[in-house]
């Protein structure tokens, strides 16, 4: 807030993409299982899709379309 009124033009944007059909999410699914929290890697990524508003997993690609439009001028008024 304070740099947005003193000019300094500096933007401040989180992605949190959650769970990703990659390794590292596959991992996280595995570790989902390994702490209980789901009986399998199917529910542990069901339970993940549920909660999406989209009802489906990202793509990495989804992502780094994100994160390109957000460094884009187009979202200079996105913060």
């Amino acid at each position: 807030m304070e740099a947005g009124k003193l000019g300094y033009g500096v933007r401040v944007n989180c992605i949190y993409p959650g769970l990703i059909p990659t390794d590292m999410g596959l991992q996280l699914a595995n570790d989902i299982v390994k702490i209980g929290l789901a009986p399998d890697v199917n529910a542990a990524v069901g339970s993940v899709v549920e909660q999406t508003p989209l009802g489906k997993l990202a793509e990495v690609g989804d992502i780094a379309d994100a994160a390109v439009f957000l460094c884009s001028n187009e979202a200079r008024f996105i913060t």
